[in-house]
């Protein structure tokens, strides 16, 4: 008995095995050059590492530094208070929330994308660059002296504050609702587009210095000591006062050229003060605004050897 060979039927078969082997490969093909998207568990930061930057790995509890597809939370606990610098160009593509008392800080250069859902309940400082390409919800506070691009079809839900400062702009391109929140212009930033609801509040800007006066100076026996006088004492402290159309924050001191450093006053008492020179000390006041004053107050004396008895 012979063998029967149907070639068209072998010739069907070949070609279905040559098909099949080629979807497969396609297949395979696609799965190694198509991006897998792997949400990961959420990465909370701990600061166990420098305590500030983004890219640090030892400052997340996964000692990984978060990846785009991870939902990141910026949350205090172990490190309440935190500010976290964002150092690197970073896409949220999955979530981000920040705590009540907790920062991001999107530094000089750096460009942060939301293609996720940001929750912002503590602070977004932005120096950089932030494009929002979804929905950003802030209870908290927003401080632009960057670029905010709010992209069509985003809606930025404002119930907190947005400052938008000096330098800063933001290019509303297609919703900022002010729930029960504040947007305050300070200093001439650009606001464009249109904002729903409560509209924005233009601040000037405070440009005027404080001015600093020194009330008294006093030697370590509790004798004054005239401006351009002499003592024997050692010892000194200075009395100052500060006045400003806004209001004083705070007092630097400097002595004999050293170093600017906060002061308050009475200063404490300047001890062991070389004999035979003549010392300067110095004071300036800083505003509420930021200002400090260009002329520090300025007070002379010397300090003569004791007399010999």
């Amino acid at each position: 008995m012979g063998t029967i060979f149907n070639r068209n039927t072998a010739v069907v078969g070949i070609l279905s095995t040559t098909a099949l082997a080629s979807v497969l490969l396609f297949v395979a093909a696609m799965w190694i050059v198509t991006p897998q998207t792997a949400y990961a568990a959420t990465v909370n930061w701990d600061g166990g590492g420098d305590g500030s930057s983004f890219s640090d790995p030892l400052n997340w509890d996964t000692d990984t530094v978060p990846s785009t597809f991870d939902s990141i939370r910026i949350d205090g606990g172990a490190a309440a208070n935190s500010v976290v610098h964002l150092d690197v160009d970073f896409t949220v593509s999955a979530d981000l929330a920040i705590s009540s008392g907790d920062e991001l800080v999107v530094d000089p250069g750096i460009v942060l994308t939301f293609d996720g859902p940001v929750d912002n309940d503590g602070k977004i400082t932005n120096l950089g660059t932030i494009g929002n390409a979804v929905s950003l919800d802030n209870s908290g506070t927003i401080n632009n002296s960057g670029t905010i691009n709010n992209l069509p079809g985003t809606t930025i839900n404002n119930s907190g504050t947005i400052n938008n400062n000096s330098g800063g702009t933001i290019n509303n391109n297609h919703d900022i609702i002010n729930l029960s929140g504040a947007t305050i212009n300070k200093c001439g930033g650009t606001i464009n587009g249109t904002i729903t609801g409560n509209q924005p509040v233009n601040e000037s800007c405070d440009t005027s210095p404080p001015d600093t006066q020194i009330t008294g100076a006093f030697d370590g026996k509790g004798k004054p000591i005239a401006t351009n006088g002499k003592t024997t004492n050692t010892s000194a402290k200075f009395f100052f006062i500060g006045s400003d159309n806004v209001g004083i924050s705070k007092f630097q001191c400097s002595l004999d050229g050293g170093a600017w450093t906060d002061c308050t006053s009475p200063t404490a008492p300047y001890s062991n003060l070389q004999t035979s020179i003549t010392h300067v000390f110095k004071v300036k006041a800083f505003d509420t605004s930021g200002n400090e004053d260009p002329t520090p107050a300025t007070w002379t004396w010397k300090v003569n050897p004791p007399r010999l008895k």
